[in-house]
């Protein structure tokens, strides 16, 4: 989850500069490997800028990182997911340009991370314990 503290315009990549309102945001991204790292690398301010992320945290700050494992893509069921209740879509095809979703960065006017950790807990396996013999 970031936020961003007011109302700010800022060019995202090669796009044209573009209005951002103050709020919350979350942002769905994956890595299939080396997630730590790649966290890591997101709240580093010196990184060569690479995704439209990379742009976006140059004036907003990470409040919470929320995860979850899966050896199968979910990055855009999730995005999905996160849509449904969010406040608007601020930029078509932010940090969605190798896939069909309209966005991977979600506008949120009020502080939604007990919705966002709800909605994960659907993403989450749920690992259910084996039955021992004898013990019922």
């Amino acid at each position: 989850m970031i936020s961003l503290a007011r109302d700010t315009i800022m060019a995202v990549g090669a796009r044209p500069p573009h209005k951002f309102p103050a709020g919350y945001y979350c942002y769905v991204g994956s890595a299939m490997n080396n997630l730590d790292k790649r966290i890591a690398r997101h709240f580093s301010p010196e990184k060569r800028r690479r995704w439209h992320i990379d742009y976006f945290l140059d004036q907003a700050a990470i409040t919470a990182v929320l995860t979850f494992e899966s050896t199968r893509r979910r990055e855009c069921a999730l995005s999905q997911a996160v849509a449904g209740p969010a406040d608007g879509l601020v930029m078509k095809g932010f940090g969605s340009s190798d896939c069909r979703c309209r966005t991977h960065l979600h506008y949120f006017r009020e502080d939604p991370l007990p919705l966002l950790e709800k909605i994960l807990q659907k993403f989450t396996p749920v690992r259910k314990k084996p039955k021992m013999k004898g013990l019922g």
